[in-house]
């Protein structure tokens, strides 16, 4: 790979891109949400810090042919540790996507998980995997790159299908981030050198470092712009949950109740004992589920009480995110007006 000049400079590049990694994530574990897409953001990113310092001291090992360990590993467990991690980042970038698109963890992705899951092994225990470097190309096509052609294939399906901006928005920007990334790497990494005799192993290393802040800059703009990491429903009423002595329901966009604080379990046992949590429209009367406020007894009980009821929708921007429903008993009141 060129000279030591060359080397040099592609170190740096890898381990700033390295420190880039660990800023976002630094931001990112900042950050108050606890949602899933900001959870599998935060695996990607940490895989991406290592795996990039990996790439780094890959090559000080190579400028150094007289270095026997580094920070006590030698040469051969940091690359096959590399060469992990490299797998595992197709791993965490294809549950990011799902978790974008608010996807279930279906059968395609465990049929991923146990094919990188394979290769990994194969590259950790087979003793003569990294003899031939065209080798261990091919097995970054088939992985890595094979993985994250199914993703953006994912995200397009799933954009061409919603009418949800706010999550059209997130996966335009993930999917250009990605698919950029993708297409670089193709084109000026493989076909071109290939097609001019250009320095395939030194230009890939470059290429490598610029795609790791071309997806960060696109993914850190749908996290900031388009709510990646944006606190989520329960998130904004957990104070409510945790201090209101009235039973607050969450009802999801669907009418599915999502969440229910710890006074509307302890008023209504044998609704929202289980797990299980009903549609509202069982619980009460489906036309009061429209109305800001009502008075209103629940059909899920054999109780004569009665119930005010406040809805107020939440928003973020145009994405509506559900209603928060607060319920206060009146009973006695009404009892001592009539």
């Amino acid at each position: 790979m060129g000279d030591a000049f060359t080397i040099n400079n592609i170190v740096l590049g890898f381990l700033f891109a390295g420190a880039a990694h660990g800023a976002v994530l630094l931001w990112l574990l900042g950050h108050p949400a606890r949602n899933e897409m900001k959870r599998t953001l935060c695996i990607w990113e940490g895989i991406g810090l290592v795996w990039h310092i990996g790439m780094g001291v890959m090559l000080i090992f190579q400028l150094n042919p007289e270095l026997g360990t580094f920070f006590g590993l030698n040469e051969t467990v940091w690359t096959k540790g590399t060469h992990t991690f490299s797998l595992l980042t197709s791993l965490a970038v294809l549950a990011f996507i799902y978790a974008l698109m608010g996807r279930t963890r279906g059968i395609g992705f465990r049929i991923w998980t146990v094919y990188i899951t394979g290769l990994m092994l194969y590259l950790l225990l087979s003793p003569t995997a990294y003899a031939d470097p065209k080798f261990i190309e091919l097995m970054g096509a088939i992985g890595p790159l094979a993985c994250y052609f199914f993703g953006i294939g994912l995200m397009i399906r799933t954009y061409r299908k919603s009418t949800d901006r706010p999550l059209r928005m997130r996966i335009l920007c993930t999917t250009v981030g990605l698919g950029g990334a993708v297409f670089i790497f193709t084109i000026f990494g493989n076909i071109l050198p290939e097609a001019l005799g250009w320095d395939a192993t030194s230009i890939k290393a470059y290429i490598l470092i610029f795609n790791g802040g071309w997806i960060s800059s696109f993914v850190m703009v749908a996290a900031v712009r388009y709510g990646i990491v944006s606190m989520q429903l329960d998130e904004i009423a957990e104070d409510l949950f945790t201090h209101v002595a009235d039973p607050v329901v969450l009802i999801a966009p669907n009418g599915q109740i999502s969440r229910v604080n710890p006074a509307a379990v302890q008023r209504f046992p044998s609704v929202f004992g289980d797990a299980a949590l009903p549609p509202v429209d069982t619980f009460i009367e489906p036309h009061l589920v429209t109305s800001e406020s009502c008075e209103t007894k629940t059909l899920s009980t054999s109780e004569d009480r009665i119930f005010v009821c406040n809805l107020s929708e939440v928003r973020r921007g145009e994405e509506h995110l559900g209603n928060i429903l607060h319920m206060r008993d009146v009973t006695g009141k009404k009892r001592w007006t009539e």
